[in-house]
């Protein structure tokens, strides 16, 4: 699995922490979608000989739980439709 956050969501989640004096914590931030490599190489580079070599070894996986109690939501939570 990859975990992936939009640019924009980060960027809009920054400015929400300082708009609301969110207390000081480490916050796991991601789109929380079950989006492998294998998936999102595929999507990147359609034509087999242009796409990297795709290890799927490393399996973990970030939690943004605490997120859900903030009242604040992901303008893009399928990273995979941003992608052109």
């Amino acid at each position: 699995m990859i975990n992936f956050i939009h640019t924009e969501d980060l960027a809009r989640f920054i400015i929400f922490l300082m708009s609301n004096s969110v207390s000081h914590r480490v916050i796991n931030l991601n789109t929380a979608e079950n989006l492998t490599k294998t998936s999102l190489y595929h999507r990147l580079f359609p034509e087999k000989e242009n796409r990297p070599l795709i290890k799927e070894e490393f399996e973990r996986r970030i939690s943004s739980l605490y997120l859900s109690g903030l009242s604040f939501y992901l303008k893009h939570p399928v990273i995979i439709e941003s992608i052109k």
